[in-house]
């Protein structure tokens, strides 16, 4: 149909929320962006992944159309989204913001609250000796260290020019075309300030520079940011994932930066192998964590990743080719941890972390390929350390492709499918005929439970694990109440039980696993054990 008309054939839909075009087509390009911003109103959800002709000006243009509404965006994989050429004008603003309230007579007191610091974060209640002070000294030297980040740029002033023309471009397109006759350039540091979840993976050409986008864009939102993936992006500093700490506090749950280059920042007589990876606030909800491959020269000692050690509430874990050590890893919690090409480790040392942290507990999969085995020793003593290991070194255990069987059925049997029958089965569907009993009643729910090793109410996590092929295939449902949406989902039982009484929507039948328990409080689980 073409994306133009497409648009067209909602035009009068002003309620449209989500809308995908990941992949519809690699000609497209920022014309589709003002029909976007004129139709789509109330837009929630916006997959721009894939599209090879895309700007940043497209990009900004519905970004700041749709700043009250928009709260997921992914541009995956867009090589001329050129970030900076979106956000420079606002990182320099930050700096002028920075440098006006250092020179007024009590500080940022005399600026609105959202100028400096994210309204919602002036303080660490939990950290008796954290104080206003404390955390505005932090997040100024983020912002300052962005802002000379940004200086050291040789196309900084060709950065700033394109940037300040889209800013009077997005005014303008705002006053003429959504009649919005009080649009003015302080809207638009609210250009992201719905975005819940964002997906800059792999944005921009090979080799392309992020440093102080990130920043921008953790100050321009305020803090509300739950999943970001910056996957396979140069130029991060940890200064930037300083600030991403502070604003965000507890709401950051998911956090992916695999592959991605880690640079030292400008921190003066400082040693840059000294400014570690959220000093000055970890975010201590977060609950996947991905920083696989993420490559810097300042990672040799493993100082960075003592705040790993305080995630409490992490279940998804990957830290594959990083020099962690055994006593960085987090003592309780995970259910998924890869610790690929992990040469600072040992299978002993691994194995003796799981012994005291994890016997009989519910990690569900590991991955040790490539870690250093001197004594040879054997991988099933993990199985037998971890009796619901599932998944381990990317291949299922005996218990894991038991229980894929077992997901398999149930689902058949839910959507109305013939249940398979083992050879015992069909002996008792046989010895029953010759007797005169119907047999029909070896494919209900009731008899198919009793061949089950778990029970059928439980979470279809302990079944599945942490996979999205063929054979975990299921019903999903989005909770809209604990903000499980966009690609996440809930299983069936967890919508039922965990979830009664919420805001639930299906969704539809997909490959995939049940999210309850990495971004809620799964009781389901408790079912399985």
């Amino acid at each position: 149909l073409g994306v133009r008309s497409l648009l067209g054939s909602v035009q009068g839909h002003q309620r449209l929320r989500v809308l995908d075009l990941s992949g519809v087509s690699t000609q497209t390009n920022d014309d589709i962006a003002g029909p976007i911003a004129r139709v789509c109103r109330s837009l929630e959800c916006l997959s721009l992944a894939g599209m090879k002709k895309i700007t940043a000006f497209g990009v900004g243009l519905i970004a700041y159309c749709c700043r009250d509404t928009l709260r997921s965006l992914s541009l995956r994989n867009c090589p001329k989204v050129h970030l900076m050429e979106l956000l420079c004008a606002r990182i320099q603003h930050m700096g002028m913001l920075l440098a006006s309230s250092d020179s007024r007579e009590g500080g940022a007191a005399h600026l609105p609250p959202q100028a400096i610091l994210p309204s919602a974060f002036v303080g660490d209640p939990s950290n008796a000796s954290w104080s206003y002070a404390t955390y505005r000294t932090a997040y100024s030297l983020s912002i300052e260290q962005t802002v000379r980040i940004l200086q050291a740029d040789d196309s900084l002033d060709a950065y700033l020019e394109v940037s300040k023309k889209h800013e009077s471009d997005f005014l303008r397109f705002e006053e003429q075309n959504l009649m919005n006759t009080n649009s003015t350039s302080s809207h638009l540091n609210h250009m992201f300030g719905k975005l819940e979840h964002l997906d800059i993976g792999h944005v921009g050409k090979s080799g392309y520079k992020i440093s102080g986008c990130l920043a921008a864009i953790t100050w321009l939102n305020g803090g509300h940011i739950r999943e970001l993936n910056i996957a396979g992006l140069g130029k991060i500093t940890t200064v930037e994932l300083n600030l991403l700490g502070m604003c965000s506090g507890e709401r950051l749950q998911v956090l992916e930066i695999p592959a991605s280059l880690m640079m030292p920042p400008f921190v003066g007589g400082m040693n840059p192998s000294r400014l570690s990876i959220f000093q000055f606030h970890a975010p201590t909800m977060l609950t996947e964590l991905d920083l696989s491959c993420l490559g810097s020269s300042t990672f040799g000692d493993g100082t960075p990743f003592y705040f790993l050690i305080n995630l409490r509430n992490c279940r998804v874990l990957k830290l594959d080719h990083l020099p962690v050590k055994e006593y960085h890893l987090p003592p309780t919690g995970l259910m998924k941890l890869s610790l690929q090409g992990c040469t600072e480790l040992t299978l002993e040392s691994i194995y003796d972390y799981l012994e005291t942290y994890y016997r009989g507990g519910m990690m569900l999969e590991l991955d040790v390929r490539d870690v250093p085995n001197s004594t040879n020793s054997p991988l099933m003593k993990f199985c037998e350390l971890i009796p619901k290991l599932l998944m381990l070194n990317n291949r299922r255990t005996k218990l894991g492709t038991t229980l894929k069987d077992e997901n398999v059925k149930l689902q058949r049997w839910r959507i109305g499918g013939k249940m398979p029958k083992t050879k015992s089965r069909k002996r008792k569907a046989a010895t029953a005929l010759l007797q005169g009993n119907e047999a029909t009643s070896l494919d209900s729910g009731s008899s198919s439970s009793a061949d089950m090793l778990l029970s059928e109410t439980c979470c279809s996590l302990l079944r599945t694990g942490f996979r999205k092929d063929r054979d975990t295939e299921q019903e999903m449902f989005a909770c809209w109440t604990c903000k499980i949406d966009f690609g996440r989902f809930v299983c069936y039982n967890c919508a039922k039980k965990c979830h009664r009484g919420h805001d639930i929507v299906p969704v539809g039948f997909g490959a995939g696993y049940c999210d309850c328990s990495i971004l809620s409080k799964c009781s389901c689980l408790e079912i399985g054990q």
